[in-house]
């Protein structure tokens, strides 16, 4: 089984680099992706680097009812709208990644596959907070850390150390001349 699942990670890699439909998408929202091959029989994969890619459902009729999932888990966020289209409920940070379907059949064959990212405006906005919220923390009186002042005293004690052995070493010079 791991090597199945190793073959089916190196073949989505390779794919990343052809052409990628690519979504720009707001934390939240609800997205659709279609799948490029248009057969009933596929494969949901996500692929989250650098994990492996994860197997989401199969699909084995035009309808909701013939999806067979891979988790329960997975119930809650993903269904198939027709047999080609994946639908993606609420997404969160988990759901961003490349989506691929897989003809079931033989010779396997992925789709170009599909890149949820979050839109450049939304993801400004959580740089901007997350930096705004580092300026306020920095500008905040903060109390020195223990390892600062652990540093500081050994630096000063090697300092008193090294020129107590060179005094004692300057001291044997002169008392056995």
């Amino acid at each position: 089984m791991k090597i199945i699942q190793l073959h089916i990670c190196l073949l989505m890699w390779s794919q990343v680099t052809e052409s990628l439909t690519n979504i720009a998408v707001s934390l939240g929202a609800d997205v659709n992706i279609s799948c490029d091959l248009d057969i009933k029989d596929i494969y949901w994969y996500k692929l989250k680097l650098p994990d492996p890619p994860v197997l989401i459902l199969r699909t084995y009729k035009s309808t909701y009812e013939g999806a067979e999932y891979e988790n329960s888990i997975f119930k809650d966020k993903y269904s198939v709208k027709t047999n080609s289209r994946l639908f993606i409920r609420n997404i969160s940070t988990d759901e961003l990644g490349v989506y691929y379907c897989v003809k079931t059949s033989e010779p396997r064959k992925f789709s170009n596959g599909t890149k949820i990212y979050i839109s450049d405006f939304v993801h400004k906005y959580i740089t901007d907070s997350v930096q705004r919220n580092q300026t306020e923390s920095n500008d905040a009186p903060q109390q020195q850390a223990p390892w600062r002042t652990v540093t500081i005293t050994s630096v000063l004690l090697n300092v008193l150390l090294i020129i107590a052995m060179i005094g004692l070493y300057l001291f044997l010079q002169v008392s056995m001349n």
